[in-house]
């Protein structure tokens, strides 16, 4: 099992990618960690993109204008990897109890009825694709994604 640990403002140590480092050379580190798997021939990805097996985790990074890695997406990963903010595992706990975990530090800016939820003081948000209610089927329990930034990304 390996830990990939926040630090908002700074990054993801473990993948080699810092917040405000040049785009290129964030790019070059996560080809380097291991299960980077290299776009198909027929495979468009977008800049700053990579997919890892056999976790499934994937992580986008998002440019400044500048040429630097602004913020940082990362996406669910299925298997063998964990994401750890403050020692919560933000993709293992349902998105109720990160939420109420992380909200005893900043109260967090709901948008889209429970879509996502942004902690702008701690730099960084989450997201699903839906909320689950009464008669769901799993969907919307855990979060999908999670997005760490610079200071300032989400004001």
């Amino acid at each position: 099992m390996v830990d990939l640990i926040v630090l908002p403002g700074l990054g993801i140590s473990t993948l080699g990618v810092e917040i405000g480092m040049d785009f290129s050379v964030a790019e070059s580190a996560l080809e380097g960690f291991p299960g980077w798997k290299a776009p198909r021939i027929d495979e468009r990805r977008n800049r700053g993109f990579s997919h890892y097996e056999p976790s499934e985790l994937s992580v986008q990074l998002i440019e400044s204008e500048r040429g630097r890695v602004q913020a940082i997406e990362i996406y669910r990963p299925e298997a063998d990897i964990r994401v750890l903010y403050k020692g919560i595992p933000v993709f293992e706990e349902s998105a109720e109890s990160t939420i109420r975990a992380l909200s005893s530090s900043e109260n967090p800016v709901v948008e889209d009825e429970g879509i996502r939820y942004v902690f702008p003081g701690l730099g960084i948000a989450f997201d699903r694709s839906v909320v689950p209610w009464e008669a769901f089927d799993g969907e919307g329990v855990h979060f999908e994604s999670m997005i760490v930034s610079e200071s300032g990304y989400f004001q």
